[in-house]
């Protein structure tokens, strides 16, 4: 094997790269429910290639922004997609 194709190798399995994905995505829900707003219990969080996509009804646009701006913190190189749609109640 040459270096060359030492470089190649992914660093990670996919098995751990999905346990990776699954205590990332965790966390992001961890840090919506830090917010003590209880609206927020409902959005799902997708995540793609290099970005994290809320998904999910909420009552205003203020609910809206603070779910974006919980994960805001933890997204290291991610771009956030904001989907949650604003339906008032």
């Amino acid at each position: 094997m040459t270096s060359s194709t030492l470089v190649d190798q992914p660093v990670f399995s996919e098995a751990k790269d999905t346990d990776l994905d699954n205590d990332f995505v965790e966390m992001l829900y961890q840090a919506l429910a830090s917010t003590g707003l209880n609206a927020l219990k409902s959005v799902r969080i997708e995540l793609r290639k290099n970005q994290v996509v809320l998904h999910g009804v909420v009552s205003s646009y203020y609910l809206k922004q603070m779910a974006q701006e919980a994960i805001r913190p933890f997204l290291f190189g991610f771009a956030v997609k904001n989907s949650l749609q604003v339906v008032y109640r």
